[in-house]
C-alpha cells in the first residue's frame, strides 16, 4: 500500500493567496505610511487653502502698503506746491526772472505730477480690492481650521472653498504666490522650485509694488528738474546764438 504524502496550506494556491492578501491589508493598516485617498485628497486641499490664503494676506497688505505710499506722496508733493506758493509771495521782489521761472516750473510739475500719481494707482480701487482680499483669506482660513479640525467633511470644504474664491472678483497677484512660496520654501520646496520662486520675484517685487507711488513721485520730480534745466539751457544757447548772428552783422 502507498504511503499517503503529508497534506501542507503551502501546497494549496486558494490558501495561500488568501494568506497573502490578510497580510498586506494588516501591513497598510498598521503602517502609517501608506495613506489613504482620502487622506491623499484633503492633504492637497489643505495645501490649496494654505496657499490661497497666504497669498490673498500678501495681496492685501501689499495694496495697503500702496495706499499708505500714495498718502503719503500726495502730501509731500502738496506740501511742496505750498511751499513754493509762499516762497513766491514772500520774495517775489527779490526773484530773478530765472528764479521765478524755475519756481513756476517746478509748481506746475507738480501739480501735474499729483493728477498723474493719484490717476495710475487710485487709492480707492486700491482699497476696496484690499478690503476684498482680506475678507477672503479670513474664510479661507476659518475653513481650513475646520478642515483641519475634523469638523467639516472634505466634500463639503471643497466646495465652500470653490464658492469662497468664486465670490471674490479680483485675484492676488504672481508676487504674492511667490512670497507665498518664498515664506513656506521648506514646507512647500518642490512647488516653490517647480515655480522658480525666489527673493527677486517675491519680495523684491513685492517691496517695488508697494512703493511704487513713491518712487514715481520722486521720478516725476528729477524729471521737471531736468525738463527746466534743459529749457534753461537752450534758451541760453539760442540768446548766445542770437548774439553771435548780431555781432557778426
Amino acid at each position: 500500500m502507498a504511503q499517503s504524502e503529508e497534506y501542507s496550506p503551502c501546497s494549496n494556491p486558494a490558501i495561500m493567496s488568501l494568506i497573502f492578501r490578510c497580510n498586506l491589508t494588516s501591513v497598510i493598516e498598521e503602517n502609517s505610511e501608506f495613506p489613504s485617498q482620502n487622506d491623499v485628497l484633503k492633504n492637497k486641499l489643505s495645501r490649496r487653502m494654505k496657499l490661497t490664503k497666504s497669498s490673498r494676506f500678501n495681496y492685501s497688505r501689499r495694496l495697503n502698503g500702496r495706499v499708505e505710499n500714495l498718502t503719503f506722496s500726495l502730501n509731500v508733493i502738496s506740501f511742496l506746491t505750498i511751499l513754493l506758493g509762499v516762497y513766491l509771495l514772500a520774495f517775489s521782489g527779490e526773484l530773478t526772472p530765472k528764479g521765478a521761472q524755475f519756481i513756476g516750473t517746478l509748481s506746475i510739475g507738480l501739480s501735474v505730477l499729483a493728477i498723474i500719481v493719484s490717476q495710475v494707482t487710485p487709492a480707492g480701487i486700491d482699497s476696496r480690492k484690499a478690503n476684498d482680499a482680506h475678507k477672503c483669506a479670513r474664510e479661507i482660513s476659518s475653513l481650513y481650521r475646520q478642515l483641519e479640525t475634523g469638523t467639516v467633511s472634505l466634500s463639503e470644504a471643497s466646495e465652500k472653498y470653490e464658492a469662497i474664491v468664486s465670490a471674490y472678483v479680483d485675484n492676488h497677484d504672481d508676487c504674492d504666490f511667490m512670497l507665498t512660496l518664498c515664506t513656506y520654501k521648506d514646507e512647500m520646496k518642490a512647488l516653490k522650485d517647480e515655480h522658480r520662486a525666489n527673493v527677486f520675484n517675491g519680495t523684491f517685487k513685492t517691496l517695488i509694488s508697494m512703493k511704487s507711488p513713491f518712487l514715481l513721485t520722486c521720478a516725476g520730480i528729477m524729471v521737471t528738474l531736468l525738463v527746466f534745466y534743459s529749457i534753461t539751457s537752450v534758451n541760453e544757447w539760442l540768446n548766445q546764438a542770437s548774439a553771435i548772428s548780431v555781432n557778426t552783422q
